[in-house]
């Protein structure tokens, strides 16, 4: 788990909720170091691969910890999961895989995104924090599940993977809609996103690609 420090600023929040503005999760499909550096790439498997996702790219309010449903009071965050994570997943396959084609029947691997969510809640309150009213202590969460069919041969396995990840920000002046927060979303969503590729990289070396 991160802990990251932040300095929101109160005047954002009060413009996003002037003017009806949804606020964006800035995601970005960049795979980490962790997943090239243990990424090794078949230089002779013929393979296909293909993405289908039951995840949209929509409006996501956070739940509150554990799954248990928003709080009050939250906005929710326009996110483009679904596309970010195939853009992710075709870097990886690319780099993988040598000789990815889509036309090979030699072997395919299939991805399909079957469940994506975000949390939100508060590790503290006013009265745990007498000297410091305007802080408070916020929790992020991931989580992301997908399903990954591979075939090769007489091989056809399915398999469902799953991960999560958490990040901690403070916030000032009691703000949770400054531009911050998101950007703590969307680092902790790559990070997910990343974690849940490095779970796929392991299924392929497990069968031998």
């Amino acid at each position: 788990m991160k802990t990251l420090y932040v300095r929101l600023v109160g005047i954002s929040a009060v413009l996003l909720s002037a003017i009806g503005c949804m606020p964006t999760v800035p995601l970005t499909s960049t795979l980490n170091n962790n997943v090239f550096i243990n990424t090794k790439t078949n230089w002779n498997q013929d393979i296909s691969f293909d993405y289908s996702s039951d995840v949209t790219d929509t409006t996501y309010v956070p739940y509150d910890k554990d799954k248990s449903g928003s709080p009050q009071g939250y906005h929710g965050y326009s996110i483009v999961p679904s596309a970010t994570f195939q853009k992710m997943l075709t870097k990886y396959m690319s780099s993988k895989f040598a000789k990815l084609n889509r036309t090979s029947k030699a072997a395919n691997v299939a991805v399909k995104f079957k469940d994506f969510w975000i949390e939100q809640y508060s590790q503290n309150n006013m009265a745990t924090q007498p000297l410091a009213p305007s802080l408070m202590d916020e929790t992020c969460v991931a989580q992301a599940k997908m399903e990954v069919r591979l075939e090769r041969d007489t091989l056809n396995i399915i398999k469902i993977l799953s991960t999560s990840t958490k990040m901690e920000v403070r916030l000032e002046n009691n703000c949770k809609q400054g531009a911050s927060i998101e950007l703590v979303h969307a680092k902790n969503i790559n990070e997910c996103f990343n974690k849940l590729i490095m779970l796929l990289n392991s299924f392929l070396e497990e069968n031998r690609l």
